[in-house]
């Protein structure tokens, strides 16, 4: 039977065709076909496969949106969504130093829990992917590929960004006139240390790139050599900026004159050896050598001369931070150039507030440092309450082998440094992280994890100094005493909606200590009030420090005054008062004349007052505590606020303020983090009683402390917000003022 011709669809073959190749197939001469044959067979197979595949394969699905994770940049600030409302310009620096800008399109929720805290944007320039998709789902609108989804944390807000850059354009040229006027002047001999060479020179001058912040320059005479071939030139972007008289020197003497970066230089001294000038001096070119057996700060001694002057001679002839060159560059690893060093001299706090204000001011963080950052903050800044742990001796041999050497790092490099340099590097804060691992047997975690404040104090008053408790608590139920050194308040009433949306301090502070049934035995000199969480959650959403703590309610066998008339010493105290009203503990304490006059009513004349055991002969009084600072939580992240006039007798003017020792950060994995500190105005009066009353109003008018208020300080809701632990302290002047009994008024509604 003969074959047809006709056409296989599948292969794209006729069924002749196929015969025959499988007849010459069963033959064994495939290879005796020819080339045009062979191609000819490749070709119908290709067409075959191309029509099953187009009939096959899926029409291609949405594109779905990049997301940027945590390798694509740093994280440059501690912006939330919340942070960010659509349309706002951003700004994004990748991990290459790119900056990208564009349009934030979405701050809400994404399906997938690893993208908390991303938001929707669209950059400028087509970086990104797809057009908003994500899992599917349009998000937001884009242009194809500019969409992107980024970590909140890794971008600023482009107005933000700009301030930013123009101040560390600012600080940088301010650091370099700082580093340079007490060191290095122009004509001064110096010590040149780069790219392994070491020269001596002499400065003809110096500048830095506008355009580029971190180039700094140096322009010197070399004394003792000719300039290697390897250094720098003179090139086009840095020639607008030197000045033409160092650039004729430099065209003039290329084999002599040079630039060199600014962290390359270190001063010369000139010492006299037997009537003759000497200069061998060389400069620091190592770490200093501190670890957990040895904690002294003992840089090798190799790298400097017989003649060398140590550091503390050159300090004391200048009142700004010592600055060094541990290594080529000019950094110490992970700290930057910019030393606090070691301040021996006693100092106090700081008079010029504005000295204390900008970035690389306050403690350098590092490595979830953050809670022991603010906590000496706050604790040693303007205040000299806890000035006992720096100055008391080593007692007995109770005390550990490790006191004296955590009294001096503790005294010398952090303390008495803050109050006069306004700065700390991480490195000498390191040091008492690593002493504290070494008492605490706890190294790593003192070293890299995150902690609490109160755990930090606890550790560092009962482990360390083994000072005496702070308070003494009378347990009025058994008239037992209890020693303590923080003040946990607890939170176990029936709150009403408006009381849990914004808490004032003194209100819960008063049924905290009725509830605990406690007194305090003496009059506290300093007191560490923990506010109430639930775990993690906070118990209300905003809670008010007041400016003043009134404890003369809870002071045991101590007159207090009566609360009506405020003059005649209180016999009597009304607990079902207290708790049926919103009222504070000091307005439900009377003379037995005003309780009568405050129980005339059916319902009131029923309340069985409760007698107040006082010592007689005394006048009666207010005791007033006031704050010192406010450490607040976010997101395991520490900052605080701390008042600058803690001594004063008017609360009510005292400014404030805040730190953050991880405000930003210079580089990425190999950076350092740049403490910040910044004033926050009218602080105070929104923690007296007329603040809390505009507050109230704020919430009543936007629902939440808005922004949009005029006179409202982002910084106060986060103080609000945030607030953990706040440090009460006793002031003479405010006690023994005669404006104490207006301090001591508060109105009977909270």
């Amino acid at each position: 039977m003969p074959v047809s011709n006709t056409y296989d669809g599948l292969s794209g073959h006729t069924n002749n065709q196929i015969a025959k190749e499988k007849k010459v197939a069963s033959h064994g001469s495939l290879l005796t076909k020819s080339n045009g044959e062979d191609r000819s067979f490749v070709k119908m197979m290709g067409k075959g496969f191309e029509k099953i595949k187009a009939k096959t394969t899926p029409a291609p699905g949405p594109v779905e949106t990049r997301v940027f994770d945590s390798n694509s940049g740093s994280y440059c600030s501690h912006n939330r969504p919340g942070s960010f409302a659509p349309n706002d310009r951003f700004v994004f620096v990748d991990v290459n130093k790119q900056v990208h800008r564009g349009l934030v399109k979405y701050t809400g929720i994404f399906p997938q829990s690893h993208l908390e805290n991303y938001i929707g944007v669209e950059f400028d320039e087509p970086i990104g992917k797809g057009d908003g998709i994500c899992s599917g789902k349009q998000m937001f609108n884009s242009k194809d590929n500019h969409a992107g989804l980024i970590h909140a944390s890794m971008c600023k807000k482009e107005l933000e960004y700009e301030r930013d850059l123009k101040e560390v354009v600012k600080t940088s040229h301010n650091i370099d006139q700082i580093r340079l006027s007490p060191k290095i002047d122009k004509g001064e001999t110096v010590m040149i240390n780069h790219l392994g060479y070491n020269f001596i020179g002499r400065v003809i001058t110096h500048f830095y790139n506008s355009s580029n912040i971190n180039s700094k320059w140096v322009v010197c005479q070399l004394l003792n050599a000719k300039v290697p071939e390897n250094w720098k030139k003179l090139d086009n972007k840095d020639r607008p900026f030197c000045p033409d008289s160092a650039i004729h020197m430099l065209e003039a003497k290329p084999d002599q004159c040079t630039i060199v970066p600014l962290d390359c230089i270190s001063p010369y001294i000139e010492v006299l050896t037997n009537g003759n000038s000497s200069m061998k001096a060389e400069p620091i070119t190592s770490l200093p050598s501190y670890s957990a057996n040895n904690l002294s700060y003992a840089p090798n001694n190799s790298n400097y001369g017989s003649n060398y002057l140590p550091p503390s001679y050159a300090d004391s002839q200048r009142s700004t931070p010592q600055v060094q060159s541990y290594n080529g560059n000019g950094h110490l690893k992970n700290f930057g150039s910019i030393d606090s060093g070691i301040e021996d001299r006693p100092a106090m706090p700081c008079r010029d507030f504005d000295a204390l204000y900008g970035k690389m001011k306050g403690i350098q963080g590092h490595n979830n440092s953050c809670y022991l950052d603010a906590t000496l903050y706050t604790m040693f800044l303007q205040s000299n309450i806890f000035d006992d742990l720096i100055l008391n001796k080593k007692r007995d041999a109770d005390d550990i082998p490790e006191f004296e050497e955590a009294q001096r790092i503790l005294k010398s490099e952090i303390v008495y440094p803050l109050r006069k340099f306004h700065f700390v590097r991480a490195d000498h804060v390191l040091k008492l992280r690593i002493l504290l691992g070494k008492v605490l047997n706890d190294q790593v975690g003192m070293t890299s994890d995150e902690k609490d404040p109160e755990e930090f104090m606890t550790a560092l008053f009962e482990k360390v100094f083994k000072v005496k408790p702070l308070l003494r608590l009378q347990n009025m139920s058994d008239n037992k005493a209890h020693d303590t050194y923080l003040c946990p308040l607890i939170a176990d009433d029936a709150w009403t909606p408006r009381q849990l949306q914004l808490m004032n301090l003194q209100y819960l502070f008063d049924r905290s200590m009725y509830s605990s049934s406690v007194e305090f035995a003496n009059i506290p000199k300093v007191l560490i009030v923990q506010l109430p969480r639930s775990a993690e959650q906070k118990v209300f959403d905003r809670i008010l420090p007041t400016m003043t703590l009134d404890i003369s309610s809870f002071l045991h066998n101590t007159v207090r005054p009566c609360g009506f008339c405020r003059k005649a010493p209180a016999k009597l105290k009304c607990n079902e008062c207290f708790l049926t009203k919103e009222s504070y503990m000091k307005d439900v304490t009377f003379c037995q004349n005003c309780f009568d006059k405050c129980h005339t009513d059916n319902e009131a004349h029923r309340h069985v007052p409760t007698i107040i055991n006082s010592n007689s002969g005394q006048s009666p009084s207010n005791v007033l505590l006031k704050l010192s600072g406010v450490l607040c939580i976010e997101t395991s992240h520490y900052v605080t606020f701390v008042n600058c006039n803690v001594n004063s007798a008017t609360p009510e003017t005292d400014k404030f303020v805040f730190f953050d020792s991880m405000a930003d950060r210079e580089g990425t994995t190999d950076g350092y983090n740049i403490p910040k500190v910044e004033p926050i105005p009218d602080v105070a009066k929104w923690l007296t009683a007329d603040g809390a009353c505009r507050l109230s109003s704020i919430i009543q008018d936007y629902g939440t402390l808005s922004d949009k208020s005029p006179e409202y300080h982002p910084k106060i809701k986060r103080l609000l917000n945030d607030c953990y632990i706040c440090i009460y302290q006793y002031v003479d002047e405010l006690n023994y003022n005669d404006a104490n009994c207006m301090y001591g008024r508060t109105t009977s509604r909270v």
